[in-house]
């Protein structure tokens, strides 16, 4: 790609961002996963025009996500196939999740510059974590969104020698993906997810689908006041790098505080 086309790709990049959300919400990769399929019965699934979702189409393909044959059906590239639902790795819910709230929040990127107001603040009028307090969709779209990001690192937590741990702390952990993906490593530990209540919504439907449901409990935290104690290590994935180093500083305080004597804080 040439300079003049990489200048033109980044000042796009908005567009593309928001065909993959309509490909996403439409289930688009999902309908072609089971084989190809032209417009017209894309059309059909879909209920949308058969004109306008065969530009949409095209841009799909131009991105990458789908290719289409000489026959002119349509069916999932290597990336299409990563937004399938409900498959290992899929980027659907991180979709479902950035592009509509995060989205509004990078406009007011400026601001945020010279301000240091988020720009999560400036689109809705609060923070994220009230945001996600009074509004149960977008709750339940980033809790998915952190499981999938969870999911992505499980090995790397669940290869670390835990023989000598029993309780494991997911501090923040929302619907509890990597600490269950640790329990189902290892059966020999306990594990507590600890979060705000929007954060456990679905938490144990989570656990019980791992099957680890009766090996882990939730409790409702704020871990700028407490985490559970007693722990023999104490999970942080995606938490530090939201705060400034007082606030991260005063985390690790409470975890610290928290912990029994010999016990490790895992930062990811």
């Amino acid at each position: 790609m040439n300079p003049q086309d990489r200048a033109y790709e980044l000042v796009n990049g908005f567009r593309a961002a928001q065909v993959v959300r309509a490909a996403v919400e439409l289930k688009i990769p999902d309908l072609v996963a089971g084989g190809a399929m032209s417009a017209e019965q894309l059309s059909a699934a879909t209920q949308i025009d058969v004109d306008r979702l065969r530009r949409l189409l095209r841009g799909l393909v131009a991105l990458g996500v789908l290719e289409q044959g000489d026959d002119h059906r349509l069916a999932n590239t290597e990336v299409g196939e990563l937004f399938r639902e409900g498959i290992p790795g899929s980027r659907r819910p991180q979709a479902r999740m950035l592009i509509p709230e995060s989205y509004r929040d990078w406009d007011h990127l400026m601001e945020t510059l010279r301000t240091g107001v988020p720009g999560h603040k400036l689109a809705h009028r609060g923070t994220l974590w009230q945001t996600i307090a009074r509004d149960p969709d977008f709750a339940a779209r980033f809790n998915d969104a952190m499981a999938g990001n969870s999911e992505q690192v499980v090995d790397l937590v669940a290869g670390l020698d835990l023989a000598g741990a029993r309780l494991i702390v997911d501090v923040g952990g929302g619907e509890g993906a990597l600490v269950g993906g640790v329990l189902r490593a290892h059966p020999h530990l306990r594990g507590i997810v600890c979060d705000l209540p929007a954060g456990l919504a679905e938490t144990h439907q989570y656990l019980a689908g791992l099957g680890v449901a009766n090996r882990c409990t939730t409790v409702e935290c704020d871990f700028f006041v407490s985490v559970p104690s007693g722990g023999d290590v104490y999970l942080l994935k995606d938490i530090l790098h939201d705060w400034d180093d007082e606030h991260a500083g005063a985390i690790l305080s409470i975890c610290r505080r928290a912990a029994r004597p010999g016990a490790r804080i895992l930062i990811v």
